[in-house]
């Protein structure tokens, strides 16, 4: 158990580490002090435990918010993404009809030029 505890602290955030820790050495100090309501190590200790509920809460926040944040990173990605997909699409149309056009003006040049050799190679008539 202390292993996975110790592991677990150890992927912990450093923010997080330092609530920890801190908890825990509020805790050692209490046991040191054997439980003594009266000894001023007491107040200091409930004093420093709710500054550390403080920073629980803060922290538990704070995940909240970047939770909240990721979420709107992720839409603006998405919504980028789609605008992106969208112009690759038309651009990829633009590039087909452009093609097309090519291709038609290619076979009418091809068409064009057939029919000036045809006129050519035609023995000349007499007018008239």
């Amino acid at each position: 158990r202390d292993a996975a505890v110790t592991a677990g602290l150890a992927a912990a955030a450093p923010g997080l580490q330092a609530v920890v820790d801190a908890a825990y050495a509020v805790e050692c100090a209490r046991l040191t002090a054997a439980g003594d309501p009266a000894a001023p190590l007491a107040g200091r200790l409930a004093a420093i435990e709710a500054s550390l509920a403080d920073l629980r809460e803060a922290t538990r926040l704070a995940q909240i918010d970047a939770g909240r944040a990721r979420a709107r990173l992720t839409e603006g990605i998405d919504a980028v993404a789609a605008r992106l997909d969208a112009h690759l699409e038309a651009r990829t149309e633009d590039a087909d009809g452009l093609a097309a056009f090519r291709e038609t003006l290619g076979l009418t040049r091809a068409e064009f030029l057939a029919r000036l050799e045809r006129r050519e190679a035609a023995p000349a008539t007499p007018a008239g």
